[in-house]
């Protein structure tokens, strides 16, 4: 009876917990990204999708005229699209009036309050250029760009095109051979995806024609009720740990904090260093080891030992001595985790194809102009704090994600459900906590099943983990070497 009663106020505070960390992830949803706020992402947002008009225009002058009016065009659709979304941005402003120049679009603006002197004076600079054939102007104060502009170069060789045409030829053939590295670098990712896609496929298809021991099914099947209770308990306790409360903390010790990410590397990894204390005050060190874990040496040499320990009518099994006593009787040397390393990047090079088709196909149909939108706003960080943004996105997230959702609460739904049931509730939870937004749901989702998957099919955690950081490592690593492509 005092157990039922102990469970009973446990549930209310699981419930509770889970209920505030849900409002609070609501609520500040609907106000701006506290990452991005401090770190005023929203410019770096807009340079790079700049950024990527600017690489259009470039390379469509290396089409035909009616692949190049089609690029023009979707450039258009992109640039009206930018100025509905930020009105009364000056960068937007300008970077748009001279795009629709250079298309030879004339787009005129009445109103000019919202800008202030600097962005006045620039834009009386544009203007003279394609509307005043006398207008004249030194190159190089041109090339000084202090408004940062990506179409700065555009504009420059418009200029040169109406008073040096010789000098338009030789610019344009540097601005192509700058982007040269970015060419050659989506050639080459175009060529790494087609590969990966069928080398993935190959996999899948090996995979899915042969049966599978479901590890970590039959390893938190073994235990009662309490185990797997604890692991959606300590998954609660981290959640809201780093949701409410962070939130919480960041607005009592904003004013403190030198740098955001830094602080949250270190926060993110006490909070989970608390989550593990409680379930080995819970449960002990050997139910973590081993569902981290399970020592094995081959699916034929565990699965009948496994069938006779889940037949023994016992309340305490114990797992350790259970795998111990198989290895003794049967002579033989358990499997390395290291193995692990190996399945984690093949795994990776299955899933990777499918999951960019499943993203770009979001965008699409969501009607998006910009993929973009769908990256995490730590990317727009990469620029300025590249070794904070690849410690925490490469190393910290992989590890503490794979361990909340893959271990816990994942083995929490598979005490109870199937491995297609617990994979999709616990990826719908991993996908609803990260802020890309509505387009990337259905990629995050896939992304959480796979892993998912992977855990259940995979005696230990490190193949999720070494997936995890493969998909993580390469999208920071695009975004690094896009940032590093200088256009100005």
């Amino acid at each position: 009876m005092k157990e039922i009663k102990d469970y009973t106020v446990r549930f209310f505070l699981v419930i509770l917990l889970t209920l505030i960390t849900v409002f609070t992830l609501i609520f500040y949803r609907g106000q701006e990204n506290q990452i991005q706020k401090y770190q005023q992402a929203h410019s770096v947002k807009l340079a790079l999708l700049y950024k990527v008009i600017y690489f259009q225009l470039v390379i469509s002058y290396q089409f035909p005229d009616q692949n190049k009016k089609s690029i023009e065009e979707q450039i258009l659709q992109q640039t009206m699209l930018l100025e509905k979304e930020y009105p009364s941005d000056p960068i937007v402003f300008l970077e748009n009036f001279i795009i629709f120049n250079h298309l030879s679009v004339k787009k005129s603006y009445e109103d000019l309050n919202f800008l202030e002197e600097k962005y006045k004076d620039y834009y009386k600079i544009i203007y003279n250029i394609y509307n005043n054939p006398s207008f004249k102007i030194n190159i190089e104060t041109l090339k000084e760009n202090p408004l940062k502009l990506s179409m700065n170069n555009i504009l420059i060789l418009d200029y040169l095109e109406k008073t040096e045409p010789q000098k338009a030829k030789e610019f344009f053939d540097k601005l192509a051979k700058d982007i040269f590295p970015f060419q050659l670098g989506l050639s080459l990712i175009t060529f790494l995806m087609i590969f990966s896609f069928f080398v993935g496929l190959f996999v899948l298809v090996r995979f899915f024609s042969k049966a599978h021991i479901s590890f970590y099914g039959s390893f938190i099947r073994n235990y009662d009720f309490k185990h797997s209770w604890v692991l959606l308990e300590a998954a609660v306790i981290y959640l809201f740990l780093y949701i409410p409360v962070n939130y919480f903390v960041l607005e009592i010790f904003k004013p403190y904090i030198s740098n955001l990410l830094w602080f949250q590397i270190i926060y993110i990894v006490l909070i989970f260093i608390l989550a593990i204390v409680y379930v080995y005050n819970e449960v002990g060190g050997n139910f973590i080891k081993y569902s981290l874990w399970t020592q094995v040496y081959s699916h034929q040499d565990f699965y009948p030992f496994l069938k006779n320990f889940q037949q023994e009518e016992s309340e305490n099994k114990d797992f350790k001595g259970f795998l111990e006593n198989m290895i003794i009787n049967k002579k033989i040397k358990p499997l390395s985790p290291l193995y692990d390393l190996f399945y984690g990047f093949v795994a990776f090079v299955a899933i990777f194809p499918a999951s960019m088709i499943i993203l770009l196909s979001s965008v699409l149909i969501s009607g998006s102009q910009y993929d973009v939108d769908s990256a995490h706003p730590i990317s727009f960080l990469i620029p300025e704090q590249i070794l904070p943004v690849f410690i925490l996105a490469v190393i910290i997230a992989p590890i503490t994600e794979e361990i909340v959702f893959r271990n816990w609460i994942y083995g929490f739904f598979r005490s109870r459900f199937s491995t297609f049931a617990s994979s999709f509730l616990s990826a719908m939870i991993f996908a609803s906590l990260h802020p890309q937004g509505v387009v990337a749901f259905p990629y995050l989702i896939f992304l959480g099943m796979a892993l998912a998957v992977l855990r259940e099919y995979r005696p230990g955690i490190i193949a999720p983990i070494v997936t995890h950081f493969c998909v993580n490592g390469l999208a920071v690593l695009m975004n690094y070497l896009f940032y590093k492509v200088n256009i100005f």
